[in-house]
């Protein structure tokens, strides 16, 4: 079968059903297989990012940082479709406002250097975007990624993913960018949980402690960062008005997320949370609600009805946290410790918990427009099980891929008396024998085994699927053995990783010797684990131990060491030897003891050896050590150059004496 689907983003859509809450009309095509499973979608590259029909500067505008991964005002920014919501989504949608076409979404992107005011970390950007200083000044190339990233940021001359695995920057978040670079800093700043989900922050945002304090959040510690949300969208009839939005529950309450651990065995769900959004009665495709189901003499209802999830509380399957919507999966389409793979795996999904509120009452009407009532709506399943979906996943990198899915449901809508708890009128779809509506997923969506441990959105912590959710780095090569099984899965089993790099040692050989700075001073070569093992402070990869030359120490004293080592010692390097310990006059007369070298790199002026400092006699506040004459009395050296002027003086007379007495010749 064929089935024509509205416009690109990341949207469920099916079939009609009464009252039309999912049902949608059409655009991209799904092709069935055999098997039953979908073909990956062709992306329609939609522009459209707030869905408000037409490109323009709120579609722009979607692009503040804190929106990006999908808001209620802007659900779709994943423009291109590749998973992930950049700064390449942004361009596309600059070229649509320009007046570009289908060209757009072609538009190449890579790696981009050196950005402002504190944002020095690789970003994913196109050409002309980073050349134009909006996110760097060095485009590294189409197509080059961000992970390991090409940059340097922190102009030392040695790439960023180097300075990470050398230990000579800190990159507390793993987001791949030296913390130096970042702002804020990582070191200080933090995930903030804001309870009631604002809208510009979706629920949580990164600040430090004191403004999270201040805004009344729950700060989760430095180097915390926010879940990155993927939001599937529900149609209305039409593309209007969407009425279902969910993305992966943020875990900020605390208490929240999954209150029981792993149990083997036990069902896969995956939990949704819901943002609030209105149902279109009437719209095209999805008749009003029918006259006389309110009572006798009730007039048919085509207005609005806005939903918000409730969260579903205690479960058979344990508390979600703010979760609203479960949806079980009969198993993991991949393992964790499987290689990528371009063949597509199928398993059974069922939405098994289903729980929205309406957000306001409708408003219903008797006899033409009279008696007006006001009833509350609520959402959940029907008491019938409809037929399971499917999901069809792809693992297209080693920590995760792409999925689409299609998921059967019946709701069920009961509508509740304002004022008056005790009538209520109900809608089982199931029931009343109406057809489950088909949601078929479009395009297809990011998947990962994996989350960083600093993310913290309620997961199911026995599945090794995790829907919706964007790993940003997409490493492929991931068996260095080559054994079939994923490196990460050979370093938690059999293998080490002594240096902590994610490659297996034994595809690295045997550890190479570096500098290694020892307690007492001396430098000997050996790996940076034999080094660290032993109290020792490892130099870096190519390091050399060289000779010994002089290191002052604070106090003026000074040691020969390996000029490697002086630094990690607290000292200062001087070329040669120390020289002995002597008086060291600075510039306004203080004199101190110090060895001759250290003397010399305090800029200082050393007195010789064998002197001392003398003290301040003519109490000038100069040391008579520093000075040539102190007080008029003369030193020992101005009392010998007084005994050599008089002994010339004696021998001058006696010579002109001796020529003057001396006869004439004849």
């Amino acid at each position: 079968m064929t089935s024509t689907l509205a416009s690109c983003g990341r949207r469920f859509r099916g079939g009609q059903l009464l009252f039309g809450l999912w049902c949608v009309t059409a655009a991209a095509v799904f092709a069935s297989t055999a098997s039953g499973a979908f073909a990956a979608p062709v992306c329609a590259c939609d522009s459209d990012v707030n869905r408000d029909g037409e490109v323009n500067l709120d579609d722009y505008y979607c692009f503040d940082p804190l929106w990006w991964g999908g808001t209620l005002e802007c659900p779709n920014t994943d423009v291109n479709c590749d998973g992930v919501s950049d700064a390449c989504d942004w361009a596309v949608v600059a070229c649509g406002l320009d007046g570009g076409g289908t060209e757009c979404c072609d538009i190449p992107c890579g790696a981009c250097c050196g950005g402002e005011q504190g944002e020095h970390r690789c970003q994913r950007t196109t050409a002309a975007f980073c050349a134009d200083g909006l996110y760097g000044r060095y485009y590294a190339g189409d197509g080059v990624a961000c992970r390991p990233s090409p940059c340097d940021c922190n102009f030392n001359g040695t790439p960023d993913h180097e300075d990470i695995a050398e230990g000579t920057s800190d990159d507390c978040n793993d987001n791949g960018t030296p913390d130096e670079c970042e702002w804020p800093d990582p070191q200080t700043s933090g995930a903030c949980c804001l309870a009631g989900g604002e809208a510009y922050w979706r629920g949580c945002g990164v600040t430090d402690a004191a403004n999270c304090a201040s805004l009344g959040g729950t700060y989760s510690g430095n180097c915390t960062t926010c879940p990155e949300q993927n939001l599937e969208i529900v149609d209305e009839p039409g593309g209007d008005i969407f009425v279902h939005v969910i993305g992966p529950p943020i875990d900020c309450s605390s208490g929240g997320g999954r209150s029981r651990d792993c149990v083997p065995g036990a069902p896969l769900i995956d939990s949704w949370e819901s943002l609030p959004a209105c149902h279109n009665f009437g719209a095209a495709g999805a008749g009003p609600i029918p006259a006389d189901f309110f009572g006798p003499g009730s007039d048919a209802y085509d207005g609005l009805a806005c939903l918000d999830g409730e969260p579903l509380g205690p479960t058979p399957w344990g508390e979600y946290g703010d979760a609203d919507t479960l949806i079980e999966r009969s198993a993991d389409p991949f393992d964790r410790c499987s290689l990528p793979s371009p063949t597509p795996q199928t398993v059974d999904i069922e939405i098994v918990a289903l729980s929205l509120v309406s957000t306001s009452p409708i408003t219903v009407t008797y006899d033409g427009g009279m008696n007006p009532e006001d009833w509350d709506v609520a959402v959940d399943l029907s008491t019938v099980t409809p037929p399971a979906g499917s999901l069809t996943a792809t693992k297209t990198h080693c920590n995760g891929g792409m999925y689409t899915s299609q998921l059967n449901v019946l709701p069920r809508f009961t509508f509740t008396k304002v004022g008056d708890p005790a009538t209520q009128r109900v809608l089982d779809t199931g029931e009343e024998g109406l057809a489950h509506i088909v949601l078929e997923q479009s395009p297809a969506d990011p998947w990962v085994h994996d989350v960083n441990p600093l993310l913290f959105p309620a997961l199911d912590p026995c599945s090794d699927f995790h829907a919706s959710i964007s790993d940003p780095y997409q490493i492929v090569d991931c068996d260095c053995q080559p054994n079939g099984i994923r490196d990460k899965c050979d370093i938690e089993g059999p293998s080490d990783d002594d240096n902590g790099n994610g490659i297996p040692d034994e595809c690295e050989g045997p550890p190479p010797d570096e500098a290694c700075c020892m307690p007492d001073g001396s430098c000997v070569m050996m790996p940076e684990v034999d080094c660290m093992a032993m109290g020792g402070i490892p130099q870096g990869p190519g390091t050399v131990c060289t000779t010994a030359q002089a290191c002052c120490w604070p106090d003026n004293t000074c040691a020969m060491v390996d000029p490697l080592c002086c630094g990690d010692l607290g000292g200062t390097v001087r070329p040669g030897d120390c020289g002995g310990r002597e008086a060291c006059c600075d510039d306004v007369g203080a004199c101190y003891m110090a060895n001759r070298a250290c003397c010399a790199a305090n800029g200082d002026t050393p007195k010789g050896a064998g002197s001392v400092c003398l003290g301040d006699a003519n109490g000038n506040g100069i040391d008579d050590a520093c000075e040539e004459y102190p007080g008029a009395i003369p030193t020992v050296s101005a009392w010998g150059l007084l005994v050599l002027t008089l002994l010339l003086l004696v021998a001058a007379k006696v010579y002109f004496n001796r020529r003057a007495a001396a006869p004439a010749h004849a």
